[in-house]
């Protein structure tokens, strides 16, 4: 038997479809390693310590950023520039107590389009990426502290620690479509999506 669907209930959205994507595991955000695989640390300053004070460790740290501070800009049809403006807080653990240092930091990374892979396991094409992506979207999870060291302090109030923060980085591009479905929205007073005979 036929199902019958009231118009009020066709409803015609505006969606972003994922075209294909690109995951970054264990990618250095902030500092990196060489060719070698050897750190290449970032040099911490911790500032504001007693003469008698040195740091122990890293207690803690937390990334922050939000859709306005991440960016991304094309390369004609064959590269993708992702950039992403965070702050980086960090709860220092001292012989006396603690030290909280906050300080801005930018991640910038290039990537051919054909290492942004599709549904079908393929990746995508420069010809593909011409006509179905105008969007992007990244997302940055899993922070890990990949190496840390704590230098000798050398200045009174203040000490140096090395450090790189590794994370998953995940960029999704796409476009928006019409995409229409069957349901239900209250406020148009449509109770049976389906109304059958």
């Amino acid at each position: 038997m036929a199902c019958n669907i009231p118009e009020e209930c066709k409803l015609d959205l505006w969606a972003k479809v994922i075209i294909a994507k690109n995951t970054q595991t264990d990618e250095p955000i902030l500092g990196s390693f060489d060719e070698y695989g050897e750190p290449v640390p970032y040099n911490l300053v911790v500032t504001g310590l007693d003469t008698d004070e040195y740091v122990e460790c890293v207690d803690d740290f937390k990334i922050v950023y939000g859709d306005s501070t991440v960016s991304e800009s094309f390369i004609c049809t064959s590269k993708v520039i992702l950039t992403i403006t965070f702050t980086g807080h960090f709860w220092v653990k001292t012989n006396k107590g603690f030290k909280t240092v906050t300080q801005v930091f930018t991640f910038t990374k290039t990537i051919p389009v054909n290492e942004f892979i599709k549904l079908d396991g393929t990746p995508l094409t420069s010809c593909e990426f011409k006509a179905n992506v105008d969007q992007s979207k990244a997302v940055v999870c899993n922070y890990e502290v990949a190496y840390i060291n704590v230098l000798q302090k050398v200045l009174p109030d203040q000490q140096t620690i090395q450090i790189i923060i590794t994370a998953t980085i995940i960029d999704k591009l796409g476009k928006y479509r019409d995409v229409i479905v069957y349901g239900v929205i209250e406020d148009l007073g449509c109770k049976d999506p389906c109304c059958c005979p």
